[in-house]
């Protein structure tokens, strides 16, 4: 009886993978679905005008310096893309790159440096404002010690302690106070920014790369000015490398 089921079960198992098989190899049955690829990298790559939905955008300021001349004006001149901007003998259009990312260009071949406020500089500008309403209201009830924390100060209160004494002060050690702002703010200004990354039509700031690196520039300077003699002699030579690697280990570091 356990022989009969067994062969059954296998025998069902056999038929359904062939099946599998015959759609899978049947050419009749594919067909090409939709694509969301470009509209989706289109839309967390940073661009001159912020996309809500639809056809709703919000225009952004655009500033060109063009040999000696500012030419001042909102990235919905360009209706989407659509239209030229002619300045005296300047000519700007968006060009749509295969990175999916927006670029103005000069069609006469004029040089010129861009200025301009992009979907990524206003949502920075953006997180900056919360960060320093946030951050003011705690530093306003710090103040007055008899009060219990409340509000967003006792929000935040966790969240502060938890990084600097489990991030910072483990880490660094017990010269940790005078790096204690930049950490906070750095980690703070990047939670920001990825909550807000998060919401329907918001810019991708940490994933663009400029950014990035000015915040690891920043750190590198840090580090470089405020280092002691521990970290210059784990570059020169760090601990247990042997000899003959030291060419190749000195530069890494």
């Amino acid at each position: 009886m356990k022989k009969r089921i067994s062969k059954l079960i296998l025998s069902l198992l056999l038929i359904f993978v062939s099946t599998i098989n015959i759609f899978a190899e049947n050419p009749t049955s594919k067909e090409e679905g939709f694509n969301p690829t470009p509209k989706i990298l289109h839309h967390i790559q940073d661009s001159y005008e912020w996309h809500l939905w639809g056809d709703m955008s919000i225009p952004l300021p655009v500033i060109l310096y063009t040999e000696g001349n500012i030419d001042i004006f909102m990235s919905s001149s360009f209706n989407h893309g659509k239209s030229p901007v002619i300045k005296g003998d300047r000519k700007y259009k968006i060009d749509l790159h295969k990175d999916f990312k927006d670029q103005i260009v000069e069609e006469n071949n004029k040089e010129f440096i861009s200025f301009s406020i992009t979907k990524n500089v206003a949502s920075m500008i953006l997180s900056v404002l919360i960060l320093f309403f946030i951050l003011r209201k705690v530093s306003v009830g710090y103040k007055n010690k008899k009060q219990a924390p409340k509000g967003i100060q006792a929000f935040l209160e966790p969240l502060i302690l938890f990084v600097r004494e489990d991030i910072i002060k483990s880490s660094i050690g017990p010269k940790h106070k005078k790096y204690t702002v930049f950490l906070l703010t750095a980690f703070f200004f990047i939670l920001i920014n990825n909550l807000l990354g998060l919401t329907p039509g918001a810019a991708n700031v940490t994933g663009n790369i400029s950014v990035t690196l000015v915040l690891s520039l920043f750190t590198f300077i840090i580090i470089t000015i405020s280092a002691n003699k521990g970290y210059w002699k784990h570059l020169i030579k760090p601990p247990g490398t042997p000899l003959p690697l030291l060419p190749i280990m000195i530069p890494i570091e």
